[in-house]
């Protein structure tokens, strides 16, 4: 279970299936916050291409990284 962290502080628990760092490929920005496993782990890292490449090949996948995208912005 990865803890997404912004400095010091824990900004939230992640699970199984969940992601982070798509706001950063989405706007092209440098990433604001880090992860910190507190178990073991088994992750997968996306450049920006490779994340494009899936949205394009599945929509059902885009529309899903564009509703969290959205509720995580605001």
């Amino acid at each position: 279970v990865p803890g997404l962290v912004w400095g010091k502080n824990v900004l939230k628990e992640l699970g199984p299936g969940e992601f982070f760092g798509e706001m950063a490929l989405i706007l092209r920005q440098p990433r604001n916050a880090g992860a910190i496993a507190l178990e073991d782990t088994i992750c997968f890292a996306l450049d920006r291409l490779d994340l494009e490449t899936l949205m394009e090949r599945s929509p059902d996948v885009a529309e899903a990284i564009r509703v969290l995208a959205k509720e995580r912005f605001r």
